[in-house]
């Protein structure tokens, strides 16, 4: 080979040896991260990763990102600078972000522009599961929430895209701006919000129009879109101009075709208006086909020209009030007779008011109605027995049921409870020839002796007596009993409604699951039937971390169940806040908050005993080994079963025991795979393991596809493709949050204590040393291996308990070479196979090289030869 050849491939030589480096030195985990967030590829089965505020301020108006799926896999705090509105340039967010019940804090925004909110304007998005607390947005431009600034489109087709808001809540929000404010959503086109929670402030300026604790305006007058607001609530202080509801401003809708609107929703904040229409749900509904259904308020209630405990001015064809009753007080600021206010409903053109009550004290000057204040196309089987208050010396409109009857009135009541110092017992006026069809008032109870509409005054005593009312159905719509609503007649929707005036209180029973696991069930009992139960009415008071409350219903007659996941050690107090409840005689309670005995989780700290106990193995190549452990208070004798070997193993009252302050709870046992029989499953309750017998027959070692994992990396192997781990390290530990599973992982010297992490951020082991993992996500019920490779050694098996949790401790053989191994688990997560896999380090580093440095033995080789070949060979042409 020439001289002119040689140095070529000498050069070539020295190319490929420096592209490997930079091969190697790219590999680190942090250059493995998926474009600028912390995992993921950004479709629906692998979303891309949210961890910290970086990664959400990374879904910019690009179009690379707008469509794409999100999930948060931390608690986020962007308390470090203010935030600037996502998608604020032309482009809509149309993906997914899913937040997993994480919570993101301290978001401050402010705009001089239109659209103001985390995301500026979306369409055809979905948000769920998160919380946004302490979240600020300021602007001086209309459309304005915390989460979204706009979901409404210009010229939009007329089927647009529905979008989905669910699961979300906040917790002191503040929202200030023009026109179209929301304390979640400023404005939207066609949206369905379910189980929504807000509290804290909508402030709208003197002037403002659609202003809503939940959304500013929801729907079009001009097409069929979705607007439903359903199972949601808010506690928020509503203030502006016009069109001013406790959850949306207005509700507009083309046709009555279907019905939809606010459903299972409520609030109890203050709501307050100038112009008009203000309501304690809806300041107004317009064009038609809505309905109010299972829907109340004990919100306080200010307003300018027509006020509603419920709902401000129903102004829509065919829309219906259904089942909904309000409290509170509703009050009418104007002097004018040009306006009206109702406990219910301030006006209603063409509303039905069918089996509703209130019981609010409703305030005003002209045209006051115990349910409907101007008008209303119907009322049927609904009461009032609230307060009218005249607050000027006017003496116009006033009624029991309605100020201004301007329809029929059938199968209804009027029993006040103070004395009404103006008007008349039903209908204060009369149009359109009205009609009162078995409906009654109490005169006694009234003060009144008159009405305009055809009803019939009775005695208090009468009016407490079933056989008084005509016509009325009192097998499925009408109860009366002595000592229920004061022996008058209730509606059987409301079963049980009486004003007791009784607090209700809330009781709490101690976990049903042990303090090892950091899954806590809750019985939370109270002493009635309550309603407005909500995640945010939750808290730890103890020194447990990242804990999130689960309530399993909003409603109860007796008890519920709450369940609590911590991702840190400490203790948890569970606590509920105080009036966070209320009865069906609208009392509010705990009076004072409910909190539960204290529990110590401590999964990372764990003291093991173990009965007597003899374990036999038998390896069907040759040997039988017999072990024997020491009395009770003996560290645990553990049996390793070796490789690609079929083992079969005999474990006689073989148990691990963790103990927490006092409580002896059965963990997995750390034998190859053996587990006894007296376990339903990791983390079971607090028991006594009585010695028994279990065997176990473990299966040959089989090919297992694992997803390829680098130094310091997590990922499984899910639905044929593989996803990339997100990895946090904190007091020697791991976190990884990767697909469906969340795992926390470290590991202990065979003499006891923590192991340190080591130089890579990896968990490195000696022999005899035992890795901990504490998991959820794979299948309840299912069973897990768990398995050591290059050389596949299994661990042991484990059976995941009801709540889909494992916790269990496994221990490295000795026949384990020093070097890189991964630990594998292999189970099923949503009835999908699912292999995991980290990297780990078995023995100390100080007899063989890093792996960097083995790579650039062979790269160095190839720079000297690059450098010194074409050297020797010119002394060898000279020589020659």
């Amino acid at each position: 080979m020439g001289l002119k050849k040689l140095s070529t491939f000498a050069v070539s030589i020295f190319m490929v040896a420096w592209a490997l480096v930079g091969v190697v030195v790219s590999q680190t985990p942090e250059a493995l991260a998926v474009g600028p967030f912390s995992g993921g590829t950004g479709v629906s089965n692998d979303p891309y990763q949210i961890a910290n505020c970086a990664d959400l301020r990374a879904i910019d108006d690009t179009t690379t990102y707008l469509s794409k799926s999100y999930v948060l896999t931390a608690n986020i705090d962007c308390s470090a600078s203010a935030f600037t509105p996502l998608m604020n340039g032309t482009t809509y967010f149309s993906g997914v972000l899913d937040g997993d019940n994480f919570t993101i804090s301290n978001v401050s925004i402010s705009c001089t522009t239109y659209f103001c909110g985390m995301f500026a304007r979306t369409f055809g998005a979905s948000f769920q599961d998160v919380t946004l607390s302490n979240a600020t947005v300021t602007s001086t431009h209309d459309y304005a929430g915390v989460l979204v600034g706009s979901a409404a489109v210009a010229n939009a087709p007329a089927t647009p895209i529905a979008q989905n808001f669910s699961n979300i809540s906040t917790t002191n929000l503040s929202v200030t701006g023009k026109n179209y404010l929301g304390g979640l959503v400023g404005d939207c086109a066609s949206c369905a919000f379910t189980s929504i929670h807000t509290d804290g402030e909508v402030v709208g300026q003197s002037t403002s129009s659609y202003v809503g604790g939940i959304v500013g305006d929801l729907g079009d007058q001009s097409y069929n879109y979705e607007v439903l607001i359903t199972s949601s609530s808010s506690s928020a202080s509503v203030s502006g101009h016009s069109y001013v509801g406790g959850l949306a401003g207005m509700l507009s809708r083309a046709s009555y075709n279907s019905s939809q609107g606010v459903v299972n929703s409520y609030t109890t904040g203050t709501v307050s208006g100038v112009g008009s229409s203000t309501g304690g749900v809806v300041g107004q509904t317009n064009a038609g086909g809505l309905e109010i259904a299972n829907t109340w308020s004990s919100a306080t209630v200010v307003g300018g020209n027509v006020v509603g405990g419920v709902l401000g001015w129903a102004r829509g064809t065919n829309d219906r009030m259904y089942r909904s009753y309000s409290t509170g007080t509703v009050e009418n600021t104007t002097q004018s007779c040009n306006s009206g206010s109702g406990g219910l409903v301030g006006s209603g053109d063409y509303l039905r008011v069918v089996e509703s009550f209130s019981i609010a004290e409703v305030v005003g000057v002209c045209r006051v109605g115990g349910l409907v204040g101007l008008s209303s196309y119907s009322i049927s089987n609904s009461y009032f027995r609230g307060t009218l208050y005249r607050k000027a010396s006017t003496n116009s409109s006033f009624g029991g049921l309605t100020s201004r009857g301007s329809g029929t009135i059938t199968n209804s009541y009027v029993a006040t409870t103070a004395t009404m110092n103006l008007g008349d017992g039903v209908a204060g006026d009369v149009q359109y020839s009205p009609a009162c069809t078995s409906t009654y008032w109490d005169t006694q109870s009234t003060g009144r002796s008159t009405t305009r509409c055809g009803a019939t005054g009775k005695t208090t005593l009468q009016m407490k007596d079933q056989n008084t009312y005509t016509n009325w159905d009192f097998s499925t719509v009408w109860s009366i009993a002595a000592g229920v609503n004061d022996g008058y007649p209730t509606l059987q929707a409301f079963s049980g409604f009486s004003f007791d005036g009784s607090t209700p209180t809330a009781t709490w029973t101690s976990p049903s699951t042990p303090s090892s696991s950091r899954t806590l069930t809750y019985t939370l009992t109270f002493s009635e039937a309550v309603s407005g139960i909500a995640r945010g009415d939750f808290s730890n008071t103890g020194t447990a971390t990242g804990c999130v409350f689960t309530p399993s219903q909003t409603s109860t007659n007796s008890s519920i169940t709450v369940t609590v996941v911590c991702t840190g050690d400490g203790t948890v107090v569970a606590r509920l806040g105080a009036n966070s409840v209320t009865d069906v005689a609208l009392n509010t309670g705990p009076s004072s908050a409910s909190s539960a005995t204290s529990v110590s989780i401590n999964v990372a700290s764990t003291t093991t005993t173990t009965t007597t106990t003899t374990t036999t193995t038998t390896v069907p190549s040759s040997s039988t080994t017999t072990i024997s452990s020491g009395a009770s208070g003996t560290s645990t004798t553990t049996v390793v079963l070796g490789s690609n070997s079929q083992t079969s193993t005999t474990v006689t009252s073989n148990t691990q025991v963790t103990t927490n302050g006092g409580t002896q709870t059965t963990l997995t046992p750390r034998n190859s795979g053996t587990q006894p029989n007296t376990q339903t499953g990791a983390m079971a309750g607090p028991s006594t393991t009585v010695p028994t017998t279990t065997t176990s027959t473990l299966p040959k070692l089989s090919a297992l596809e694992l997803p390829e994992v680098e130094v310091g990396e997590a990922a499984v192997l899910y639905q044929g493709k593989k996803i990339q781990g997100t990895i946090t390290r904190e007091n020697n530990e791991l976190t990884v949050k990767v697909g469906p599973i969340l795992a926390r992982i470290w590991a202990t010297a065979k003499d006891g204590g923590k192991v340190p992490l080591d130089a890579d951020g990896r968990l490195r082991l000696d022999v005899l040393d035992s890795v901990t993992v504490d998991v959820d996500g794979f299948d309840s019920g299912s069973g897990v291996e768990v398995r050591l490779y290059s050389d596949p050694i299994l661990l042991g098996k484990s059976k995941i308990d009801s709540a889909g949790n494992l916790s269990a401790a496994y221990e490295i053989p000795e026949s384990v070479e020093s070097g890189d191994h991964e630990v594998v688990l292999a189970g099923t997560a949503r009835e999908e196979d699912l292999t995991f896999s980290l990297s780990v380090a078995i023995g100390d580093d100080s007899g063989g090289a890093p792996i960097a440095w083995i790579i650039s033995i062979p790269l160095l080789s190839a720079i000297a030869i690059a450098l010194i070949l074409p050297v020797a060979l010119r002394r060898r042409r000279r020589s020659a």
